[in-house]
């Protein structure tokens, strides 16, 4: 197939990272399990788009850690946490 256009010539979203989620995975309970978080963008390539990436057990502070060091961010820990999540 086509490849697909370099970073430097794609549009501005693949090159953002919006993130969008609740801390509340029940509404009813108040549970802060299975916490729905959309991702949109690619981080100039840094994150794989189009697909869906179930992380249960994983530490919502691993998700915003993550999120910024693949944004270039030069941070080792976040809330408490130096875990990332490899998946992303």
């Amino acid at each position: 197939g086509p490849e697909a256009p370099s970073v430097e010539h794609s549009c501005p979203v693949e090159k953002a990272l919006v993130m969008m989620g609740t801390e509340l995975g029940d509404g009813t309970g108040h549970t802060a399990n299975d916490l729905p978080f959309v991702l949109a963008g690619g981080a100039s390539g840094a994150i794989e788009t189009g697909r869906h990436v179930a992380l249960s057990g994983a530490p919502l502070a691993a998700l915003h850690l993550t999120c910024l060091q693949r944004c270039g961010i030069g941070v080792d820990s976040f809330a408490g946490t130096g875990e990332t999540l490899d998946a992303l």
